[in-house]
């Protein structure tokens, strides 16, 4: 499924003291978020179930379609010499 789990741009960034990495997006430019006393340049904090227009699958998810593509020719050339 095309979500931010499996995107290139689905970046994990544990944060020291944080129970569970934190999911960022990194398609674009870190945002500004301004506070009480400070200004923060941030990416966009995303959970892996989140989708955009912008998805790109990651290295893992090509590597395991090519690795299916390369079964199924495999398959139909064995079928074919026998």
């Amino acid at each position: 499924m095309r979500n931010c789990a499996n995107c290139q741009f689905g970046k994990y960034n544990r944060a020291p003291g944080a129970s569970a990495p934190d999911l960022q997006c990194r398609r674009h430019a870190p945002r500004p978020n301004i506070g009480d006393v400070s200004v923060l340049v941030v990416w966009p904090a995303v959970t892996g179930e989140d989708v955009c227009g912008d998805w790109k699958p990651d290295a893992a998810t090509v590597k395991a379609r090519r690795e299916k593509r390369v079964a199924k020719l495999r398959e139909r050339r064995n079928k074919r010499l026998r």
